[in-house]
């Protein structure tokens, strides 16, 4: 008789488990699919914001031809550079007009007593200081 009511009481111990575990589940599971459409509408919202954030600043998202590398080197001189040197009497061949020979100059050819440098930092023309 003991081991009956036992059995009935355990069964029935057993019954109520099974339910709260059944209801256990079934708040996790929901708990679950909450926090996965939680993370998709976060998602929607991030994907919108850098949409947004493309469309303000489309230079800066733009993307970067990469083509090859040249083989050659192009030095191009600095048009300061050329006109330096067309005025210069040192060049002969960029000072002269077409119609002119090339040994004819627009300035004088004339020997000076000191020697005229371009200063590159300054970009100005100066002469050096005698220092004896």
């Amino acid at each position: 008789m003991l081991a009956a009511l036992w059995t009935l009481s355990n069964n029935a111990d057993k019954v109520r488990w099974a339910a709260r575990m059944e209801c256990k589940d079934e708040i996790h599971q929901r708990e679950e699919e909450e926090n996965i459409q939680l993370q998709q509408a976060l998602q929607e919202e991030e994907e919108a914001a850098r949409l947004e954030e493309q469309k303000k600043n489309k230079s800066k998202y733009t993307s970067i031809h990469r083509g090859k590398v040249p083989s050659t080197l192009s030095i191009l001189p600095a048009i300061y550079t050329i006109r330096k040197l067309k005025g210069s009497p040192l060049s002969p061949t960029l000072s002269g007009t077409p119609n002119q020979d090339p040994g004819h100059h627009t300035r004088s050819t004339r020997p000076t007593a000191s020697p005229t440098v371009f200063h590159p930092i300054n970009r100005t023309l100066k002469k050096p200081k005698n220092i004896l």
